[in-house]
């Protein structure tokens, strides 16, 4: 998001040069690029989102102290997030059926937990990142391992220092 505003204040020195996705080569690799904002033919703008089965992954936008809370009760879906860098999860319900709920759980981020930029505030920062597995019903399972000290266990692995 950053990378894209400097961008556009200096296309023709920056345009190409320091893009994430360009730089991490993350097409090269595979990987699928979200980006945070989506042009929408000159009609405005909408935000980057990507379904996988039943769940929406998107960057994120709310920073309160509940904003899993505030992420549900703005989708009518689950959803997964990292716009704050931290982990939480949050369960809507319904009255109206006693079976049906949805989730919002940011997935923390693979980052350095006090940046520069921050100088030396305290913040909710947390190393971690999600596995999700999506099954033929779209029903899915996300966890999400917490780094600690360089390493975490997953599935019964330590992986790390």
């Amino acid at each position: 998001m950053w990378a894209n505003s400097l961008i556009a204040k200096l296309p023709y020195v920056l345009e190409n040069a320091i893009e994430p996705e360009k730089c991490l080569k993350l097409e090269e690799r595979n990987w699928k690029w979200i980006p945070y904002l989506i042009s929408d033919n000159g009609c405005g703008v909408k935000r980057g989102m990507v379904k996988f089965g039943k769940l929406l992954v998107i960057h994120g936008h709310y920073s309160n102290k509940y904003h899993a809370a505030k992420m549900a009760d703005m989708y009518s879906k689950s959803i997964a997030y990292g716009h704050v860098h931290d982990v939480q999860f949050y369960t809507k319900v319904f009255s109206d059926d006693a079976t049906g709920y949805h989730t919002a759980q940011s997935i923390g981020c693979l980052a350095n937990t006090s940046p520069s930029f921050m100088r030396g505030r305290a913040n909710r920062w947390v190393n971690a990142f999600g596995v999700l597995y999506v099954r033929e019903d779209r029903n899915y399972n996300l966890y999400v391992p917490i780094i600690i000290d360089g390493k975490f266990t997953y599935a019964g692995k330590t992986f790390g220092k």
